[in-house]
């Protein structure tokens, strides 16, 4: 059952998903359509009794995401579309103080780095923020009274239609060109939304290969994409990447199902797909793709490539974006009850010997100037 919270200013959210939904919805309107409007605006000119009623409501909602008591689902953040209010607070274009600033983005990383809650084996695409970013645009070109109700302009009309366009990085560029941390990724933009493909004038890594597939034990990748196309991990976005026939090439610890999996370094728990949503006592969910790969790696012993990403709990994980951490054996299943009180299962991961220790990894990967980079790969090219 879902836990009611209340945000800073004592506004009880609800237990239900609607009235979560509602609670979103509603912010994100104050938000968008009031708040940074003003701070888009040239300081003289804001009307600070706006700013100053209204950054209560923007603090909540932060406080609200933050809260343990929140489980992220992609049906939650496609229906109060999170991700556009937090990449709307986060445009530069928006002129939002620091503070919030740094929160949201901290947010949007531990979202992504979790699938926004969805299942491992499920794949699901992220929107960007561009649609809050433009509807504060249109508020704050709009004039606030009763009588006026403009609508959208010829061009914006014709925006909104527009194709997605792609446009590639140049091949010397620091961030997504042959040497920097996001090569073999490009953005495409449409009118309301920025997605990252794979660069195709680039071969990828196939990554349906067991083994280290070519990857030095450390190495890092800002976002999971980056890491498919190296051959690290076979998905964008699921966490279980594999054959239900021959087992799984590689698994993300990604912290999405801290309540069940434990991340013990050289021994990880990691439960089966759905695992967190099941209700069931006396049955584990049906089996997914996923928790059908992880069987079968038991069965044959095919080591399993691990990563890790940021938004793990562990000690062990990096301090942003994903690690490869070496290769694992899948040597056991047992079951677990969930917070739910639903039955589960779960599958012991032993790591391999004679790989780099995992304490030496974490000194050193990423690097600093990979940590430098990552803070500008949202700024696209």
């Amino acid at each position: 059952m879902t836990t009611p919270i209340s945000v800073p200013d004592g506004v009880a959210i609800g237990q239900t998903h609607q009235q979560r939904v509602n609670y979103l919805t509603r912010t994100r309107r104050v938000i968008v359509s009031n708040l940074l409007v003003q701070y888009k605006k040239p300081e003289q000119f804001r009307q600070m009794a706006i700013v100053e009623a209204r950054e209560p409501e923007l603090d909540g909602f932060l406080a609200f995401l933050e809260s343990p008591a929140v489980a992220m689902t992609p049906e939650l953040k496609k229906d109060g579309k999170i991700d556009v209010t937090l990449n709307a607070v986060i445009d530069p274009g928006m002129k939002v103080p620091d503070r919030f600033v740094q929160r949201s983005r901290a947010l949007l990383d531990k979202f992504e780095d979790e699938n926004w809650g969805g299942d491992s084996d499920v794949d699901d695409e992220a929107e960007d923020g561009q649609e809050a970013a433009e509807e504060a645009s249109a508020s704050a070109a709009t004039p606030s009274s009763s009588n006026s109700a403009a609508g959208p302009s010829k061009a914006q009309k014709k925006e909104a239609t527009a194709p997605p366009r792609i446009r590639y990085p140049a091949r010397n560029h620091p961030i997504f060109g042959e040497d920097g941390i996001m090569h073999g990724a490009i953005i495409k933009h449409s009118a309301k939304t920025k997605t990252y493909l794979l660069d195709d004038r680039y071969q990828a890594t196939d990554a349906k290969r067991y083994g280290h597939n070519g990857l030095t034990v450390g190495a890092w990748f800002p976002i999971q994409l980056v890491a498919m196309f190296n051959g690290a991990h076979g998905a964008r976005v699921a966490g279980i990447s594999g054959s239900s026939t021959h087992g799984a090439y590689s698994v993300v610890v990604s912290g999405a199902y801290d309540d069940l999996d434990r991340d013990l370094g050289n021994i990880i728990y990691y439960s089966g797909s759905g695992s967190h949503k099941h209700e069931d006592p006396e049955n584990p969910p049906k089996a997914t793709d996923g928790t059908k790969a992880l069987k079968a790696s038991l069965d044959t012993g095919n080591l399993v490539r691990v990563l890790r990403s940021s938004s793990g709990k562990s000690s062990f994980t990096p301090k942003v974006g994903l690690r490869y951490d070496g290769l694992y054996k899948v040597v056991g299943l047992g079951t677990t009850r969930n917070s739910l009180g639903g039955q589960v299962e779960l599958f012991k991961l032993q790591r391999m010997a004679g790989q780099t220790s995992l304490e030496d990894l974490v000194r050193y990967s990423p690097t600093r100037r990979e940590k430098r980079d990552f803070t500008r790969y949202r700024d696209g090219y």
